[in-house]
């Protein structure tokens, strides 16, 4: 318990992958199997069910620590999380064993047999044997806010070190519904599968980003153009009437998409399309933010499919009548794929990729800067004779993506946490400020610096670790998609948000309003 506790403690400030993926490899490499099978568990989302509000929790630790409300308010304030205050008022533990992890667990679940004044019992008597940060997760566990420090992915790639097995195999025997009261770690994650490769998929080409002048790519002729969407990059596999999705992220997310499962009917065994998982809602594609909602999702209901509706943009095939086609030029790979969807009906859950037709560079810049008329993202270019093997890797796929939005905000409020700074930016809605962006994304140590020293001057409030600022310096903030928000004041939330650079001949009245931004979302 103490070993997980600490290395959750870590992954929460921790900003690199790799250190991430190292951390949690180490973890598993010094524990029993059956703590890992529950750190696996935990840390994918598999969790009790919430046994305690935390309501009862917050009234237990004040009685067992005689601390007066006003007091708690102030400590919650000042943490901001509740089960954090909650494990930092209380006394010194008294026993030093605090006891296993899968102890802790079955201690956990077992609490769903007891009456409310047994459950506030046996809880304090486990606080007292829990240290800190054991008593942290011990309370996210009970409450159901144990939160998710890590990826799927990263999580996935940590036990395939560990483990020395494949990733995507890892991530097929992981998938779905399994109960860690009922399994083993031999038999979950290290015994052989006859299935394992049935759902693999192929390595994901990933596009470039291209930068530098288009023409450099050569003859356009060479090359094949497509609209590229605000989306997920999938492969979509049928193979023995089986259904299987993986992101280019190595996931697994076929359970995200219940709705897809009637496409198996409609390829023949041995398909694997790649393209673009979208939201599409009312005929046309919607930014990432409804899709994102629907895939962090643990249960995808009747309700959220109505509610968030996704299509699949087909543009090319790798696998045909159960045969590897990488090999083969794009061209032929895609009338393959024209071919495969012409034999089936259409369904309303995909469509084939549409190409841009164009003579020239010029004409393809033009579609690149009316991208987001067709609420695009930009251009996806491929070359139309190189085959889909890593090897090509860099030179067969480029992403064009069109001009970010861009605003001039206010600099609102600094916070300062363990590792970085973070600062917020308002836009103006009538005589009032609100906040519209947080991000650290794009300012120099300079930059930082010259915050640093206005902020030293010109704080109004204190919140804990937040200052509150006169509101005099502007910003101009770049983002490349917006999307309505009910849990923003400002109603909407902007993504992938970065600093270009301070405007130096704008007042604060010259930041752009809450309307200017709002306006956005036609062209989104």
């Amino acid at each position: 318990m103490e070993r997980l506790a600490q290395l959750l403690d870590e992954l929460d400030f921790e900003t690199s992958d790799n250190t991430k993926i190292r951390k949690l490899s180490n973890y598993l490499e010094g524990v029993p199997d059956d703590e890992k099978l529950w750190a696996i568990a935990l840390l994918s989302g598999r969790r009790p069910k919430r046994l305690v509000s935390l309501k009862q929790l917050r009234q237990w630790a004040t009685e067992l620590t005689g601390i007066e409300d006003w007091l708690f308010e102030e400590s919650y304030n000042v943490v901001g999380d509740l089960t954090e205050t909650i494990s930092l008022i209380l006394p010194k533990r008294v026993a030093k064993d605090s006891g296993s992890l899968t102890f802790w667990m079955k201690f956990i679940i077992d609490l769903k047999e007891h009456d409310p004044e047994t459950k506030k019992q046996r809880i304090i008597e486990a606080w007292d044997r829990l240290g800190q940060y054991e008593r942290l997760l011990f309370n996210r566990i009970l409450v159901g806010g144990l939160r998710t420090v890590v990826s799927q992915k990263l999580l996935v790639t940590a036990i395939s070190r560990n483990a020395q097995i494949e990733e995507n195999v890892l991530a097929h025997r992981l998938m779905g519904e399994w109960d860690p009261e009922m399994s083993d770690y031999h038999s979950l994650i290290l015994a052989e599968r006859k299935e394992d490769k049935l759902s693999r998929p192929y390595p994901f080409l990933i596009s470039k980003n291209l930068e530098n002048n288009i023409e450099l790519l050569g003859d356009p002729k060479d090359w094949i153009a497509e609209r590229l969407f605000s989306g997920i990059l999938v492969q979509l596999i049928i193979r023995q009437n089986q259904l299987f999705i993986w992101s280019n992220d190595n996931e697994l997310i076929t359970d995200k998409f219940p709705e897809f499962k009637q496409l198996i009917n409609l390829f023949p065994d041995g398909t694997v399309m790649e393209g673009y998982m979208i939201s599409y809602i009312n005929n046309q594609p919607h930014s990432f933010g409804k899709l994102q909602s629907r895939i962090t999702k643990k249960q995808i209901s009747k309700r959220i499919v109505k509610d968030s509706p996704v299509v699949f943009i087909a543009s090319d095939l790798l696998e045909y009548n159960e045969e590897d086609i990488r090999d083969k030029a794009f061209e032929k790979r895609r009338s393959h794929l024209e071919a495969v969807i012409s034999k089936a009906p259409i369904s309303e859950l995909m469509a084939l990729s549409e190409l841009i037709e164009f003579k020239n560079w010029q004409d393809l810049e033009q579609e690149r800067l009316q991208s987001r008329k067709y609420f695009g993202e930009g251009i996806f270019i491929k070359s139309r004779r190189k085959p889909c093997l890593p090897v090509e890797h860099g030179e067969e796929r480029w992403s064009w993506k069109a001009n970010p939005f861009t605003v001039n905000a206010v600099l609102l409020y600094v916070a300062q946490d363990i590792r970085s700074k973070h600062y917020t930016f308002a836009v103006w809605k009538g005589d009032e400020l609100i906040p519209l962006a947080k991000t650290n994304i794009g300012l120099s140590t300079e930059e930082m610096k010259e915050i640093d020293e206005f902020v030293k001057d010109n704080t109004i409030e204190k919140f804990g670790p937040v200052r509150s600022i006169r509101p005099e310096m502007v910003y101009e903030i770049a983002f490349d998609a917006i999307d309505k928000s009910s849990r923003h004041k400002s109603g909407v939330v902007l993504y992938s948000p970065r600093i270009l650079g301070k405007k130096e001949n704008k007042l604060a009245q010259d930041a752009n309003t809450l309307e200017d931004v709002t306006s956005l979302l036609t062209n989104n």
